[in-house]
């Protein structure tokens, strides 16, 4: 995101991260299988090899991405352990990504898949708050509660390419009616999961978004607009 260049052609930029969080971290992936610490470096050490040749590869021919894909998702495929990123470390780059949005008049949409990525938005406004809070304005998020099936992802951006605008708020009308549709059958699936489906009216519900300048610190949580 620090170089990543902005289409100077284009009013709104988007980022679409599908991850989950807890409460300090978010996380890029799922731990594989039971592995000694001496391996789990080992492999590491391999798998930071491989990934730095494929990136010189990549720079040398630009016309092997298919390639890099397919080495990009075997590197992935090695990975044993959890990488946990904390949350601070995440919004800094976010806010830093955010100014330079706003600095060339354009609108951010960042849309926070997976499960509990609400956790996100404080540390990325307090961010944004403390370094240009002018820029929390071009700001829209898009954030999941605990409960949130990250299962049904795709649920949360299928309608945003055709429905685009600087405020979501077609999106937000679409998106809300597709999930209180879907949710009678999602509850079916999950008729044994009662800590679930008692406690979820509509799988709208467990999705807020919001305009980060309108987003509040309410004892530690941020109180959003629902979808």
């Amino acid at each position: 995101m620090k170089d990543h260049p902005i289409d100077p052609t284009v009013p709104i930029v988007t980022l679409v991260l599908d991850c989950t969080t807890d409460h300090r971290n978010f996380h890029l992936c799922k731990k594989g299988g039971t592995v000694h610490a001496e391996e789990e470096e080992e492999e590491d050490d391999e798998a930071h090899e491989e990934e730095e040749k494929a990136r010189e590869e990549d720079q040398d021919d630009d016309e092997n991405i298919s390639s890099d894909i397919l080495n990009f998702a075997a590197l992935l495929g090695k990975c044993s352990k959890k990488d946990a990123v904390p949350l601070a470390n995440l919004a800094t780059h976010l806010a830093a990504f955010a100014c330079r949005v706003h600095d060339v008049g354009k609108t951010l949409h960042v849309l926070l898949l997976g499960c509990n990525t609400v956790n996100l938005v404080l540390p990325l406004h307090q961010k944004l708050s403390a370094i240009r809070p002018e820029a929390l304005g071009s700001v829209w998020m898009l954030a999941t509660s605990d409960v949130w099936p990250g299962d049904l992802s795709t649920f949360l951006w299928c309608n945003y390419g055709s429905l685009v605008t600087h405020d979501l708020a077609d999106f937000r009308r679409a998106t809300r009616v597709l999930l209180d549709e879907f949710t009678a059958h999602w509850k079916r699936q999950k008729l044994r999961d009662v800590s679930m489906t008692a406690k979820v009216e509509s799988l709208a519900d467990l999705v807020r978004l919001d305009r980060l300048d309108r987003v509040e610190d309410v004892a530690g949580f941020a109180k959003m607009d629902a979808l």
